[in-house]
């Protein structure tokens, strides 16, 4: 939405303005073909409509088809007011924009709550429903015969509209307003905030952003685009029915946001064009059945879905930029710079005296289909304190975190956050009022900078009060904020090519630049290695100095105890302790729920079965040379490993040095650039993952990936899908259910209902009854409880005691990879540096600097 981006459209629609009233070059103005004339007319007019559209669909990310209907209702009252009631042009324009938008402001409060299919649903009823009242109207619409008129538009001081060729003019000054109103949205604050609820609706509402109040203020200014359009309509057309405002005909407006370009300013306008000029194209091919140009749209729309979904637009903006030779976007960068590591303080070093009781939670109570998740939990947190939150998964501390939040509605007891009930207020209303939150999984606006994303926050929060030692102690500048939490050296990367834990990081800065009075961070060193842990815990220290109020979710005990001021143990959704660290670490219960043992201290379930021999090697999983790129960035260069059958091998590194990818090759998620990928003698390589999947090779991708809408059963039974042992398969997973008793009980039940927990042992579940030879896990135990983690090691180690099932691991755990692996490969930077054997693990400087990123400095050495 850059300035140039506008001269850019203006000037490419000028052609259109200059060649049209010639007869295509080759007639005088006074002269020109009528025809053509009336087509490039409507062609402007469409536009108009298509702008419309775009900017529901270009800054929240939604296709409406109602948006037939509002330009009907703006066609009609131009209709009426015309011919009935003998208006003029100049005054017809704001009617037909005002009614639109006071039907779509009605329309948007519930519309506008569903997404995706739902909204285009709700929305296409909503159209045919206009038109059924359209039709049976009489007294006001004519009925199904429609409304004729015919009139021109006034004159306007010495300007007349008599001819076609000066209404063609005045469409395309209505075309050239709505151009230049959509970009003056996107160079906007009110525009980029759209973007980041287009982006992230759930970040965007955690830092403050009334989401459904600016969804709906999008949504009336696309009706007023779309009814003031109505008003050229209906004077070149001279004459409306109702079937002309149907779903139908305004899927060919969809169809020119699609063609021209669905997220470049000059795209619906091209889109527009092209579409309502087809058929003269067509033409001269003998192609002249209406229905034929239809089928001509549907392939068009087609071709340029999968093969330009950019369109038209984005195709000359590609020619250009090569023209110009502008670097392409920024991709993934495989071996992101390290993070700072700063040194941590204590939790009472520098830190201002608690003060007041800042938020009081009174029995606090939450059910999903009849399971207590949140039991009669009570709480308070004194300004300024640490709190640690705890727990075995699925204990109930992110649907706490819910209830506190807004983002979920406690059915019982109340939440006061500075003595006021925040109990039943938004997620957006609590941020506002200084309750902020992070989330298991970092959010990010995709679209935006890592700079421009804090810069949006910030804009946010403006205004909004800070309590006295934060505001001093937290900086209320992008650039400042981003170096206060060790990231500055990323502000101007695009936030889609950060590393996992820059990510990390960057939803803490998001976080306090909605100027929080209480932070609240679930699992927020959940997958990082150890620097990146140092560096957070620094982080989060500095802030407690700041004065900010925190409560903290975490497996991670070495992180979260000398943070804390006290901890508070869930289990089950009830409160069964609480207390300072080295109390709450003694207390009995918490050992029995909780920690459930060390996996140092447990023994082996079930003797690992011998890995195959050396010369049984071509029948399992060769890696040779192998080179994986994320556009111009290489994630993984000249890799070179096997996996022999039986064998579990593991592959370690850093966050960003390119294990993921290394696994998404293997089962054809990503077609590598370079390499062979062997498995039983046979090349992977440009296989799809189903073949690569019926051939024995199961992965398990990090991420808890679950079908969230389907039940725990539908789940399971689609690892079976390909099986055509029904009987043993069956038996497989009786015995899984078995082994699983958190899941077997909640077979029923919509698998996006299960903790973080029990949703990791599902997807693993999922892949071993695909009855795999090789099973491929990328980060387990991640964000699970040590008791969890213990469990998913018992059932993966007693399955490969039971078949001769070889092990593909990605972990950051290293105690686990190398209780279950007989082999380590270690990668840093895309590369393989070492290859150890699993009793080498421990201590190794090797994989120490692997994972810290080089030779040992001040940092690693206390670390080790």
């Amino acid at each position: 939405m850059k300035a140039r981006n506008l001269v850019a459209a203006l000037v490419l629609l000028a052609a259109p303005a200059l060649l049209v009233p010639y007869g295509l070059g080759v007639e005088w103005a006074w002269r020109a073909d009528q025809r053509t004339l009336s087509l490039a007319t409507y062609a402007a007019i469409y536009s108009v409509l298509a702008y419309g559209l775009f900017l529901l669909t270009r800054f929240v990310g939604l296709a409406s088809v109602v948006h037939g209907a509002l330009w009907g209702i703006g066609s009609y009252a131009t209709a009426i007011l015309a011919e009935q009631a003998g208006w003029s042009f100049w005054a017809i324009l704001p009617v037909a924009a005002l009614l639109p938008t006071v039907v779509a402001v009605a329309l948007g409060l519930f519309s506008l709550r569903t997404h995706g299919l739902t909204f285009m649903i709700v929305t296409l009823a909503l159209c045919e429903f206009f038109v059924l009242l359209a039709t049976n109207w009489d007294s006001l619409t004519a009925g199904p015969l429609g409304i004729m008129v015919f009139r021109v538009p006034e004159p306007l001081g010495f300007l007349t509209f008599d001819a076609p060729l000066s209404r063609y003019y005045l469409a395309l000054t209505f075309l050239y307003l709505a151009i230049v109103l959509t970009w003056w949205i996107g160079r906007s604050a009110f525009g980029r905030r759209l973007e980041a609820i287009r982006d992230s609706e759930l970040l965007a509402r955690s830092l403050g952003l009334d989401a459904q109040r600016y969804k709906l203020a999008i949504f009336a200014i696309s009706a007023a685009v779309v009814g003031l359009a109505g008003v050229p309509y209906v004077y070149h057309q001279q004459a409306i029915q109702p079937s002309l405002f149907g779903a139908l005909p305004f899927i060919d407006v969809l169809l020119m946001v699609v063609i021209g370009g669905a997220n470049l300013l000059g795209g619906p306008a091209v889109g527009a064009w092209v579409v309502q000029f087809l058929p003269e194209l067509l033409h001269p091919l003998g192609v002249r059945d209406a229905n034929l140009h239809r089928l001509a749209y549907g392939v068009l729309l087609i071709v340029f879905v999968v093969l330009a979904p950019q369109g038209i637009a984005g195709l000359l903006k590609r020619g250009w930029d090569r023209l110009a030779k502008r670097p392409p976007d920024a991709a993934p960068d495989a071996g992101a710079p390290r993070v700072a590591v700063m040194p941590t303080a204590s939790r009472s070093a520098a830190r201002p005296p608690l003060g007041e009781e800042l938020l009081q939670v009174t029995e606090l109570q939450k059910s999903f289909r009849g399971v207590r998740a949140i039991d009669g939990v009570s709480l308070s947190v004194r300004r300024g304190e640490v709190l640690g939150v705890i727990g075995p998964n699925g204990s109930g501390k992110t649907t706490l975190f819910n209830c506190l939040s807004g983002h979920l509605s406690p059915d019982a007891g109340r939440v006061l956050l500075r003595g006021t009930d925040v109990t039943d207020k938004s997620m957006d209303a609590i941020a506002r009022q200084g309750l902020v939150r992070t989330f298991q999984h970092p959010l990010s606006f995709r679209s935006k900078t890592v700079a421009s994303s804090v810069e949006l926050a910030l804009g946010v929060s403006a205004g909004r009060a800070r309590s006295e030692a934060a505001a001093t102690g937290i900086p209320d500048q992008a650039g400042a904020l981003l170096a206060f939490c060790g990231i500055g050296d990323v502000a101007q990367r695009p936030v889609s090519a950060l590393s996992y834990g820059h990510s990390r990081l960057l939803g803490v800065a998001l976080a306090l630049a909605a100027r929080p009075e209480v932070l609240m961070l679930d699992e927020p060193a959940a997958g990082l290695n150890h620097v990146e842990s140092a560096a957070l815990a620094a982080l989060l220290a500095r802030v407690c100095r700041a004065g900010i109020t925190l409560i903290v979710i975490d497996h991670d005990m070495a992180f979260l105890m000398p943070l804390c001021d006290r901890l508070l143990v869930l289990d089950a959704g009830t409160l069964i302790a609480q207390g300072p660290p080295e109390q709450v670490r003694m207390d009995p219960r918490v050992a029995a729920v909780y920690l459930g043992g060390t996996l140092e201290a447990r023994q082996t379930a079930a003797a690992r079965p011998p890995a195959g021999s050396a010369a049984g090697a071509d029948q399992g999983l060769q890696i040779r040379d192998l080179v994986v790129a994320y556009g111009p960035s290489t994630a993984v260069r000249g890799v070179t490993l096997r996996v022999q059958p039986g064998e579990a091998v593991a592959v370690l590194g850093a966050n960003g040095a390119g294990k993921t990818t290394t696994l998404r090759a293997v089962s054809g998620l990503l077609r590598p650039v370079s390499g062979q990928i062997l498995w039983q003698g046979q090349d992977l390589v440009g296989r799809s993952p189903a073949d690569i999947l019926r051939s024995g090779i199961a992965h398990v991708p990090e991420g808890r990936m679950v079908f969230a809408q389907q039940t725990v059963e539908e789940n399971l039974r689609l690892g079976q899908r390909l099986r055509k042992d029904k009987a043993a398969a069956q038996a497989d997973m009786d015995r899984l259910l078995e082994r699983l008793p958190a899941l077997k009980p909640r077979l029923r039940e919509a698998a996006g209902n299960l903790s973080g927990g029990q949703q990791q042992m599902l997807v693993i579940a999922r892949g071993l009854l695909s009855n795999p030879s090789l099973l491929i896990l990328d980060e387990p135990s991640l964000g699970l409880s040590p008791r969890l983690v213990e469990e998913v090691v018992e059932l993966v180690e007693q399955l490969r005691s039971e078949k001769t099932l070889a092990l593909m691991l990605v972990e950051q755990n290293p105690a686990m990879a190398a209780r279950l692996t007989d082999r380590v490969y270690v990668m840093q930077n895309g590369v393989l540096r070492s290859e150890l054997a699993s009793s080498e693990v421990s201590g190794n400087l090797d994989l120490l600097d692997a994972y810290l990123g080089g030779p040992l400095g001040p940092a690693q050495a206390t670390l080790q």
